[in-house]
């Protein structure tokens, strides 16, 4: 009996490790899921006539006006001027909210999001995104934007 006893616990501990291997790799799946999901959350942004839900992908960058925020989207211009909503964040606390690989602050007055980038301009010390606005970087921000630009298109290909 005691030898068959020892075995069947023998077994009992390999499936419970088992077990608990397939549980650790189950946890680490759905931790995986739930960081793909919070990136592709929406946002509530607090605008002056109340609130709004927008998705992080669809920002082109956001610009600083004293404590409000201008936050331009990716959506077709209305009357020939951009689309943007005013937030009553500020752009600190809005670089908090969009921490993440593709959002950049290259200058204390913006927050650019990598996928619309269309140009380095070296000469001019500025990006040009992809609806044409040319946004200065701060020249104490010049070498780290270019590693953090690198960055994203390392990882984003």
């Amino acid at each position: 009996f005691s030898l068959r006893s020892k075995h069947t616990t023998k077994k009992q501990n390999d499936t419970r490790h088992i077990h608990d291997s397939n549980n650790c790799k189950q946890k680490k799946q759905k931790n995986k899921t739930k960081q793909k999901q919070e990136n592709k959350m929406n946002l509530l942004i607090h605008i002056m006539k109340g609130a709004r839900s927008v998705e992080p992908e669809n920002i082109i960058y956001c610009e600083s006006d004293a404590n409000y925020t201008k936050i331009y989207f990716n959506i077709l211009t209305i009357n020939d001027k951009e689309c943007f909503f005013v937030s009553t964040k500020s752009l600190k606390q809005l670089t908090e909210l969009l921490t993440g690989v593709a959002f950049y602050r290259c200058h204390k007055s913006y927050l650019i999001n990598f996928k619309y980038f269309h140009e380095f301009d070296v000469s001019t010390n500025s990006i040009i995104m992809t609806n044409g606005k040319i946004i200065k970087i701060a020249k104490a921000k010049k070498n780290e934007s270019k590693k953090q630009l690198l960055k994203y298109f390392e990882i984003s290909t």
